[in-house]
C-alpha cells in the first residue's frame, strides 16, 4: 500500500466523495463493483417478498466516465485480471481514481447466509 493514498472498495455509490477529492487534490482511488443493480436492495426484497422485486435494476452507467465529468480519472474494466494491472497505476497517478469494474448482477453475495453470520456473530457476543 502506498502511503498517503486512499482505496476504497466500493459498489456504486459516493459521488459527492469524488468530486470533493479533486477539488481538494486528494489521492483516492475507488473499486467499483458495477452491477447496473442495487444489490442489497435487491436481496432485502428477495428475502421479504420472495423473487418479486421492485426497481433494483437499471440500465448499465459507464461509471468511468462519470468520474471523468467529476475531474477524477476513470477506467473500466470486464476482466477481473484487468485489476491487478491497474491498480498499482490507478496508486501511481497519486489523483483521484475511479476504476468501474463490471460484474455480473447475481454474482452480489447473497443477504441470507449473511444475515445468519451477523445473529450467530450476535448470540457469541451475548455469551461473553
Amino acid at each position: 500500500s502506498e502511503e498517503g493514498t486512499v482505496k476504497w472498495f466500493n459498489d456504486s455509490k459516493g459521488y459527492g466523495f469524488i468530486s470533493r477529492a479533486v477539488s481538494h487534490d486528494i489521492p483516492v482511488v475507488w473499486v467499483v463493483q458495477n452491477n447496473a443493480k442495487l444489490g442489497l436492495v435487491d436481496e432485502l426484497q428477495k428475502f421479504s417478498l420472495g423473487n418479486n422485486t421492485v426497481a433494483t435494476t437499471f440500465k448499465e452507467v459507464d461509471l468511468a466516465k462519470v468520474a471523468e465529468g467529476l475531474g477524477a480519472v476513470g477506467y473500466r474494466i470486464e476482466k477481473p485480471n484487468e485489476l491487478k494491472q491497474l491498480l498499482p497505476k490507478a496508486i501511481a497517478s497519486g489523483k483521484p481514481t475511479v476504476i468501474d469494474c463490471l460484474i455480473d448482477p447475481d454474482e452480489v453475495p447473497p443477504l441470507i447466509p449473511f444475515v445468519k453470520g451477523l445473529k450467530d456473530f450476535s448470540h457469541r457476543l451475548d455469551m461473553m
